[in-house]
């Protein structure tokens, strides 16, 4: 009571005297705890700072314990009357140290035993004077103080945590990143913190780590940007990498594989581009940017394509087909599906591959939503192309009719005539090969009505002409002799087709249509005198033949 009194009355060198009269007592006395409170105080009074400091830190000790138990634990069970005394206890040691060296005081004041559990108490609280005063340096520096003497502690996270958010109020950017990357470095999931911890019990530890790492990776691509050196990209992607290698599940790292494929992609980093959008694209599931990184990974592959050759260029280019592939499966409705794998037909089609080329159309052309008509019509000609490679010309048929449908130009459609002309074509030629002759026939005669302005309709006409006679069906080989004669009157091949309607109409039993067709033959200047005459003497007979006796002796005479 005498203490008191003389406290009040702010006699502080008795009142320091009477407290210590209580002190020696011994710890048993109910007015323990409280003297050493006021014992301190009365010698921060006096300002005896260090002398009262030990009264506080011993009043510290004795609610805290030495260490063991976390501090934190201890506090969270304390009574409402018990708290306010280690509140008040913790500012008047705070202030004290701010009167002395600052944080740089603490761990001399406490060199006399071992370092208690709570030191980080001490750092916390004067931090928080320096933030109240204002003073956000200080207090970031204090924070930082206790993390770098004791950086596995449980609270460390925190202070460091703490220091970023103080320097971010007296608004020092710099020294707000270079927190953040003391933050990444000291508590990164490979760091000696985690040892012998699971991050499931530290979850604030690890969202801070996530926001940190997402900000310096943002910051650093900036600067890479604006100073393109190659040393300011790797940095940026340093911090990518380090948040997919933390957090590889994480649904966040979609989002950063795909940023680092950028980032990548803009230092000409080629190849590692790829790989990161592939794993955004295709390794999370859907996301804001899947698609769009499933297209980068191409234009990214693409140009590394150009910087190899060999056996490296071969090797790469399948990977590529194999990604755009994956890409137009996996997003179909991207607007570049259908050119993605149009150009992937074309080139498998250039180089050989013509079954895959048939796969690869045949996905154009089915595609949902559609691909447009000018890739459609591609795709069709590269599959009609394959299939007709392959001598599947039924086929080949089927796909050179769809093209016909689109509004194409002049010499587009000329070309596209004389491929489904030719498909059918072929089909005559293998009936014919497997001697079906009504089969081969037909076929050629389809090509007339197929295709009527193909170029090879002439020879489609003279063809099965030439089959029916040489399988001695004279009667419609000659119908089909004299069809060519009236479409194509002046073609090359009339000079055979009379020749051959001389021969066909002689053995098909009609002498008088056989001699006008030697008459043909004798008025032409092609084989000479000695041919002339020996058509005009063969004409003479076939009319004798036929009863024209009138038309043998003028042939006779000529």
């Amino acid at each position: 009571r005498r203490g008191e009194t003389y406290f009040v009355r702010q006699n502080y060198t008795a009142a320091e005297q009477a407290y210590a009269a209580v002190l020696a007592r011994g710890d048993s006395s109910p007015f323990y705890e409280q003297s050493l409170y006021k014992h301190g105080w009365a010698l921060f009074k006096q300002g005896r700072n260090e002398e009262g400091l030990r009264s506080f830190l011993q009043l510290l000790d004795r609610k805290l314990g030495p260490g063991g138990a976390r501090p934190a634990a201890l506090v969270d069970g304390m009574s409402r009357p018990e708290r306010e005394l280690l509140d008040d206890t913790l500012r008047v040691t705070s202030i004290t140290y701010s009167y002395l060296d600052g944080a740089a005081s603490i761990p001399v004041s406490l060199a006399s035993g071992p370092e208690p559990a709570w030191t980080y108490l001490l750092y916390d609280a004067l931090g928080d004077l320096y933030l109240e005063k204002e003073r956000f340096r200080d207090a970031a520096e204090t924070y930082q103080a206790f993390v770098a003497h004791d950086p596995v502690n449980d609270e460390a996270p925190r202070l460091q945590q703490a220091a970023i958010e103080a320097y971010t109020l007296g608004k020092f950017p710099s020294l707000v990143l270079e927190a953040k990357r003391e933050y990444v470095e000291t508590y990164g999931l490979d760091t000696p913190f985690w040892a012998a911890r699971q991050q499931a019990d530290y979850a604030t530890v690890v969202a801070s780590l996530k926001t940190h790492l997402t900000d310096l990776a943002a910051y650093d691509h900036a600067e890479a940007q604006k100073s393109r050196l190659p040393a300011d990209y790797e940095r940026a992607a340093g911090w990518y990498r380090r948040f997919l290698a933390y957090f590889p599940e994480d649904p966040e790292s979609a989002e950063r594989s795909f940023l680092l494929g950028e980032l990548l992609f803009e230092s000409r980093n080629f190849a590692e581009a790829r790989d990161a959008y592939v794993r955004s694209a295709y390794d999370y599931g859907s996301h804001e940017h899947a698609a769009e990184a499933g297209y980068a990974a191409l234009l990214a592959s693409r140009e590394h394509e150009k910087q190899l050759t060999a056996d490296a260029l071969a090797a790469w280019h399948e990977q590529q087909i194999g990604y755009s592939l994956q890409f137009a499966a996996t997003y179909p409705a991207h607007p570049q599906a259908g050119a993605v794998l149009t150009n992937v037909a074309e080139e498998l089609f250039k180089a050989g591959q013509l079954d895959r080329a048939i796969q690869v159309a045949g996905l154009v052309v089915t595609l949902q939503p559609p691909a447009t008509p000018e890739l459609e019509r591609v795709a069709w000609t590269v599959l009609a192309h394959a299939q007709f490679d392959l001598g599947r010309f039924v086929d080949a048929e089927s796909s050179y009719q769809r093209p016909r449908a689109y509004n194409l130009p002049p010499e587009q459609r000329t070309e596209v005539e004389g491929r489904v002309a030719a498909s059918i074509y072929r089909q005559a030629e293998s009936a014919q090969a497997s001697g079906d002759v009504d089969a081969a026939v037909a076929n050629f005669l389809r090509i007339a009505d197929a295709t009527p302005d193909a170029d090879i309709r002439p020879t489609a006409l003279f063809d099965p002409a030439t089959l029916w006679r040489t399988n001695q069906r004279w009667g419609q080989a000659t119908d089909l002799l004299l069809r060519f004669r009236r479409e194509f009157p002046a073609h090359k091949f009339n000079g055979d087709v009379t020749a051959k309607l001389a021969v066909a109409f002689r053995e098909d039993g009609r002498p008088a249509d056989a001699a006008g067709e030697y008459e043909r033959i004798a008025a032409t200047d092609a084989g000479g005198a000695d041919v002339q005459r020996a058509a005009l003497w063969q004409a003479a007979e076939l009319y004798a033949s036929a009863g024209q006796t009138a038309n043998e002796a003028r042939l006779y005479e000529a």
